[in-house]
């Protein structure tokens, strides 16, 4: 399910069912690594888009957790925590990030297997069909992290 107000009405009709938040983590900068950054963020949410597809009705996916690049890691952390302590709070059992910011890394202890880092693959200038099957490959690579996340 995502953030429309379609999904949400049938979020209320069967939220009994819909234990997982995936919350994308997008950094935003301008300068000379824009371009890159823009790539990770692209990546994320084209992933994150196929994750909640392939599991709606179990995950709700929400708009992204963005921030800026430069700032402090404990300050982009503490924020995050108020996002997970929120959807916690409400009824949701399981939150899970998904990025492709390195920065994220030193947090794995913190937030355990609830964090899936990737390595964005570059898809600008790739055709639909691969693009689809990068983005099934990636999904395969992270159902086992969702299931090892679920079981916990």
């Amino acid at each position: 399910m995502k953030w429309t107000t379609t999904d949400v009405d049938l979020y209320t009709q069967s939220k009994e069912y819909v234990d997982t938040v995936i919350i994308p983590l997008i950094p935003i900068a301008v300068g000379q690594q824009m371009k890159n950054i823009v790539l990770n963020g692209e990546f994320i949410s084209i992933l994150t888009t196929e994750l909640e597809r392939q599991f709606k009705g179990r995950a709700f996916l929400t708009p992204p957790f963005t921030y800026l690049k430069g700032e402090q890691v404990e300050q982009k952390y503490t924020r995050l925590i108020e996002w997970k302590e929120h959807f916690t709070s409400n009824e949701f059992k399981h939150v899970i990030y998904l990025t492709s910011d390195s920065d994220w890394k030193g947090y794995e202890g913190e937030l355990g297997n609830s964090l899936i880092w990737l390595s964005a693959v570059p898809l600008e200038h790739v055709d639909s069909k691969v693009k689809q099957q990068i983005m099934t490959d990636q999904i395969q690579q992270i159902v086992p992290l969702l299931l090892s996340a679920w079981r916990n």
